[in-house]
This record gives C-alpha cells, structure tokens and sequence, in this order.
C-alpha cells in the first residue's frame, strides 16, 4: 500500500500513519483499489504528498529481513556489537531512516572513521536529528562517488577530509542564517584547512554566504542527497 502511494511504510507522521491504516483496512475489507479507498479515507483526494521517496528494497523487504540485513551490515564494517546494539535500539530511528543511514554508510566503509558515525548516530534524541546524521552520511557518500575521502569524524556532526587534504561538512539544512553560533562553527579550528567545502541541501542567507567565503569556505547549495 505504501509502495503504491509513494509513501514511507514507517513513517511517524502522526497525520500519515493512521490515514495509512486506514486506508488499508478499507482496501482490505471492501477488496477495493488502493485508489478507491484513497478516496474513502480521504474524501476528494487523489494523491498524498510531501513525503521523501524512499528506495523499493524499503518497500519491498519484510520488516524483520531489513533488521537483520542492517545488522549484518554493520558487522562486516567492523562496528562494536554494542555500538550496534545502541545504534540499533535507538527508537529515534524509524526503520526506513535506520536502514538508510546503515545502506548511506556501506558506501563508505573503507573510509577510516566512518565507525565514528554510527556512535553519533546511536546517541540521537530526535527524529530531526536522526534524520540530520542520515541525511549528511548520504550526501558525504555520494560526495565519494566523485571524490574519495580519506578520513570522517563524528563529534557533533558528520565532517569528512578527501584525499585533496579539503575538509567537508555536509549540512541538510533549508536554510543558514550568520548567527553568533553559526561563526562559532565557521571560525572553528578543529575544521582549519587550505580548502573548504560547505554542502547544503537547501542555502545560506547573503551574509552567511559572505562571511563563509571571506572565511574561505566554498559554499556549494541546493545539493541533492
């Protein structure tokens, strides 16, 4: 049903999750069409949106195949079996979000520290912020595609180096305002490098912008995940 509607099958969302069961109990018990009992769960509608497309092996995978492939997954990466009992129990991670932070991560295993991430990642208290580690492995990792990295750490945020010696901090983030902690993290020394790279999914305001470059980031926006 939700391969059908486009939809995350675990999501949170307090408003999707039960129009979900619903729609599903009268396609169910009437054995009509997802698109029928779309519209007798939601009158009128003809489609529900606003949800991020998740792969079809999220879809298709049952439920307990998916934990055991992440778990597996994490072992052949050398991760501590208590870092991924951790990481593993942390209801902050839906499982379609747990399992695309594990598939993101895979792509960069041979990157040393990348163990790193799933301790950052098993200490989320929120959905956002499990979202945000998600999100940021994912745009490091199709970083790597292009570039190699040479090395991640994971104190805070997810922050890579690529074999040029340019540090790399992916921000999934819609917008960056210049906020007294925004130049705290822009001035930081533990990030001090000849090159620089920002990676923002969404973009920086004018001044951010201005003070990150003359900083001697290079400020790339509106970057996919």
């Amino acid at each position: 049903m939700a391969k059908k509607l486009d939809v995350d099958p675990y999501t949170t969302n307090p408003v999707l999750a039960p129009l979900l069961d619903e729609i599903a109990q009268v396609a169910f018990t009437a054995h009509a069409g997802v698109n029928i009992a779309i519209s007798a769960a939601v009158p009128g509608a003809t489609a529900i949106t606003g949800v991020t497309m998740i792969s079809n092996w999220v879809w298709d995978t049952p439920r307990a195949d998916l934990i055991v492939r992440n778990r597996n997954t994490l072992k052949e990466m050398g991760v501590p079996d208590q870092t991924i009992h951790s990481f593993m129990d942390n209801s902050a991670f839906p499982l379609s979000v747990q399992t695309n932070f594990v598939e993101s991560l895979s792509h960069l295993s041979h990157v040393p520290g990348a163990v790193d991430a799933v301790v950052l990642a098993s200490t989320a208290q929120s959905e956002m912020q499990a979202r945000f580690i998600t999100d940021a492995v994912s745009m490091l990792a199709r970083y790597q595609s292009r570039t190699p990295l040479s090395s991640i750490t994971a104190k805070g945020t997810v922050v890579a180096r690529d074999r040029s010696g340019a540090i790399i901090v992916a921000a999934p983030v819609d917008y960056v305002s210049w906020t007294k902690r925004i130049s705290y993290f822009a001035h930081r020394r533990d990030l001090a490098a000849p090159k620089r790279i920002a990676l923002l999914t969404g973009q920086m305001s004018p001044m951010a912008k201005k003070h990150f470059q003359a900083l001697g980031w290079t400020v790339y926006e509106r970057v996919s995940l």
